[in-house]
């Protein structure tokens, strides 16, 4: 069964990816966020997941308004970054996993919801600083199932269905032998100012300190972190 360990939160501001570029992680400005991710990176090297849900909005890469899904979910074998036009570099691709990707989406269709699946997928800054943050030296260890969630054209999915979505995935991924953990990518965070973000970034919630367990994906944009053992669903050839 699979057991919840943890949730992560970070932000997903371009300027981010312009700092790692320049190697401010020490400038006074920057060292204070990027000083909280120290404990983060540490708890991520004990728990040592092995596969990312990444929930998270798109900025206009690999959807814009004339096709803007409500929910859409990755299912191809690696995810590419690409130059957004905000003057960040580009990172390295990201592995997916094909056969949790459609396990997911499968289950997630049978439970009444309706995802776009994407078997070629452009990911954005919301997805890739998350993970240079998480780990910095960008090796990234863990594969990536994306779930992009409109944040940006009406009709908007409501707090209620993206919290539905969260407890769908739990559902479906109960089943399965691996350990879980959640990280929010928001874009929230983007409108608050220098020091209150600082003082934002890098928190980890652990479950067990839960009084009343919530549901971590009741925010549209959440990472789920996850330790597979064993996969009891079909191989996609």
């Amino acid at each position: 069964m699979a057991r919840i360990v943890g949730g992560i939160t970070t932000s997903h501001v371009p300027a981010i990816g312009g700092a790692i570029a320049k190697g401010l992680q020490n400038d006074p400005y920057w060292k204070p966020f990027f000083d909280g991710f120290v404990p983060v990176r540490h708890w991520l090297s004990e728990v040592k997941p092995d596969v990312a849900v990444v929930f998270y909005n798109d900025h206009g890469l690999n959807f814009f308004l004339d096709k803007m899904p409500t929910f859409a979910i990755g299912a191809a074998p690696e995810y590419r970054n690409a130059d957004e036009g905000w003057g960040i570099p580009t990172l390295a691709p990201l592995a997916g996993h094909q056969a949790l990707s459609w396990h997911v989406i499968e289950s997630l269709v049978n439970e009444e919801f309706d995802p776009v699946t994407c078997q070629e997928m452009l990911v954005d800054h919301a997805v890739s600083l998350p993970m240079a943050l998480l780990w910095p030296d960008q090796k990234c260890p863990v594969k990536v199932i994306p779930v992009c969630i409109n944040t940006v054209q009406a009709p908007l999915p409501s707090a209620r269905r993206c919290y539905e979505l969260g407890q769908a995935v739990a559902r479906v991924t109960a089943p399965l032998n691996r350990m879980t953990a959640f990280n929010r990518s928001d874009q929230r965070s983007e409108r608050l100012s220098p020091t209150r973000s600082s003082s934002s970034v890098g928190h980890i919630r652990s479950r067990k300190a839960d009084a009343e367990p919530r549901h971590p994906l009741a925010d549209s944009r959440c990472s789920t972190v996850t330790r597979t053992e064993e996969l009891p669903i079909r191989e996609v050839g």
